[in-house]
């Protein structure tokens, strides 16, 4: 029978499902249970007509990319595609069978979506890049199935499972990989490298990579990667950044476009006007003031310098080209003030208190 609408319950259960794969990446932080992964490997060699590998457990994916350097003896050719095409031919696409159009969009949209965007856009695809960068010698690429990007259609299959739409034995053995406590694996001919999950994972409301305090991410083995609001960044640099130690001109010298822009938002607010050359164009009642920097971008870049009433802090933001030459051209701070709430200047200036 087919399923057209979910009950009450099975939202909510939807939800639960959705929030627990989460949890397992983001909240729950477990050291690997080894003979679980082990017997996971196993099975997923199984699946692709593949012998037993060998086993090597590393704390972090840069550690995987330098054991399987040592490891690997040149006949280990990589078989990742080989179980990319067994995992997709006999649980994926089974899966995919039994779920046909129940309520499809519906689960998509608020579990596979949401899970993906969070786990995989924002963390491991991330993290990817910048070991791919750092891996010294040869590098590895990581299997397709066996990795934390496979949370979201897990999580979806996982609901449908509760929900008795989708019995699959080869899900279930697929399913107990993932909740071992792997982040990713080497998948070679004889042998797989299987990465834990990270010990620290910091975001910020965006569900971005970011601390200012300290590395973002990072392995039980001190292997880290530092991020602003989802922008990596050096160690060295990202140091100099949080700790203000760079000036208008080293900010302004950084190739990396988005590295550029944070460095410039972490800048003292008065050292980059005053460094920046910046003129002064109109200061409200409400201690509002728009500025304009000129000949330093292809046209007139406005600024709005404001005080945080509630910490008396200072802060400056970037203004919108057309909302900064109309707050220019009246003369009137609180436009641009105004456009960073989304408001109209009418709602802004019926506000009394600003919080």
């Amino acid at each position: 029978m087919l399923l057209n609408t979910l009950t009450p319950q099975q939202t909510e259960l939807m939800h639960q499902v959705r929030d627990q794969w989460l949890a397992k990446i983001f909240t729950k932080r477990k050291i690997i249970d080894r003979q679980a992964a082990t017997d996971g490997i196993n099975e997923l060699y199984k699946l692709a007509n593949l012998a037993k590998p060998m086993i090597i457990f590393a704390d972090s994916p840069l550690a995987a990319q330098y054991a399987v350097n040592i490891l690997d003896n040149r006949d280990n050719a990589q078989v990742r595609d080989q179980v990319y095409d067994q995992v997709k031919a006999q649980v994926r696409d089974q899966v995919k069978a039994q779920v046909r159009d129940q309520v499809r969009d519906q689960v998509l949209e608020q579990v596979y979506l949401q899970v993906r965007d969070q786990v995989n856009k924002q963390v491991y695809a991330q993290v990817y890049e910048q070991v791919d960068n750092q891996a010294k010698n040869k590098f590895y690429s990581f299997g397709w199935y066996g990795r934390i990007d496979d949370f979201g259609w897990v999580a979806c299959a996982e609901f449908y499972t509760q929900i008795g739409i989708v019995k699959s034995l080869e899900f279930v053995e697929f399913k107990k990989l993932l909740e071992s406590g792997i982040y990713n694996t080497i998948q070679l001919k004889g042998l797989c490298v299987v990465s834990s999950l990270p010990a620290t994972l910091i975001r910020d409301n965006q569900n971005r990579l970011h601390s200012d305090e300290h590395a973002a991410i990072g392995w039980s083995d001190g292997y880290e990667q530092y991020y602003l609001h989802g922008v990596y960044f050096e160690r060295e640099l990202w140091q100099k950044i949080v700790n203000k130690e760079l000036s208008f001109k080293d900010a302004m010298a950084i190739e990396n476009i988005a590295q550029r822009m944070l460095a410039l938002k972490y800048l003292d607010a008065d050292v980059l006007l005053t460094e920046a050359n910046a003129e002064l164009l109109s200061q409200t009642t409400k201690g509002n003031q728009l500025w304009v920097i000129k000949k330093l971008f292809n046209q007139n870049a406005y600024f709005l310098r404001y005080v945080c009433p509630s910490t008396s802090q200072v802060y400056i933001s970037g203004v919108d080209p057309e909302v900064g030459k109309e707050a220019a051209n009246k003369q009137n701070a609180d436009i641009a003030m105004a456009w960073k709430h989304n408001m109209s200047l009418e709602q802004y200036n019926y506000i009394r208190i600003e919080t």
